[in-house]
């Protein structure tokens, strides 16, 4: 990563995930939830799909795709077959955009970059309590 300035603060830290600072406790719990959800997870088809879902917390989007990263590495270290479809550096890039202050929706609980589709044509990411300030 490039900077370290661009990085959201994070407010507290749970089950070694950095939960971003300034949600409601509300919005923390389902963060949590979100995260207990990843955590749970160990087929690299349903990490994968989950890390992509905007419907799910960007941390544990991101947790799920850190852990999907590693299970990619330790095949390439025992030189086991990997998924085709699978790009480390796509998922990298999604990481570091959920964490990326600059990069946030204004209104959601997502990137810039995440596709958000109309109300009714599939999940959508949570709307934030308050809108992200711009500088």
């Amino acid at each position: 990563m490039r900077g370290t300035d661009d990085l959201l603060e994070i407010g507290e830290v749970y089950r070694s995930v950095g939960i971003i600072a300034g949600q409601s406790p509300a919005r923390v719990e389902t963060v949590k939830q979100d995260i207990d959800r990843a955590h749970s997870l160990d087929d690299p088809v349903e990490l994968q799909e989950f890390a992509f879902c905007i419907a799910n917390a960007p941390e544990s989007r991101a947790l799920a795709a850190s852990r999907l990263i590693a299970m990619f590495e330790l095949a390439v270290d025992e030189r086991r077959k990997r998924p085709a479809t699978f790009d480390p550096d796509l998922l990298r890039t999604k990481v570091r955009l959920m964490y990326s202050a600059r990069r946030q929706h204004p209104y959601f609980h997502c990137s810039l970059f995440d596709a958000i589709p109309p109300i009714g044509a599939g999940p959508r990411p949570a709307r934030r309590e308050t809108l992200v300030e711009r500088d």
